[in-house]
């Protein structure tokens, strides 16, 4: 559980969370989502609770990963099974929480959905990528 590989890909899978969060929510879609928004929103963000939630979504991946794969896997497995993952919070839960407290459009679960298979397929890319790393 707690591994050099694992910390490893812990590390990087945080990291890669973190940054790609930061440019696609706050760069590339922020001003999507800010329009599609049914309630106002307050703009307060904390950026040690968002970094610790990265960390903590790598290290449940990375463990995940390592106990569904033994250790055996490709760059694509790890793309596939972060596409996994993305799906099930993406569409699964996104589409729940869409149905339950209705804060943005339909469109703006739908884009979140999609974008949640692509991140967390690349995070999964880097954690299986850094077990690879270090065998």
């Amino acid at each position: 559980m707690f591994s050099k590989q694992t910390l490893l890909a812990t590390l990087l899978g945080g990291l890669t969370l973190f940054f790609l969060g930061w440019i696609f929510y706050g760069m590339v879609a922020g001003e999507f989502f800010s329009s599609n928004t049914l309630v106002d929103i307050p703009e307060r963000m904390d950026m040690s609770a968002i970094a610790l939630g990265c960390f903590i979504e790598a290290f449940v991946l990375a463990n995940l990963f390592r106990s569904w794969t033994n250790n055996e896997s490709s760059v694509f497995e790890g793309f596939q099974f972060g596409a996994w993952i993305g799906l099930f919070l993406g569409f699964g839960t996104g589409i729940v929480s869409y149905g339950t407290f209705e804060m943005h459009t339909l469109n703006v679960h739908l884009v979140d959905a999609a974008w949640s298979v692509v991140f967390y397929g690349l995070t999964g890319l880097i954690i299986a990528w850094s077990f690879r790393l270090m065998r």
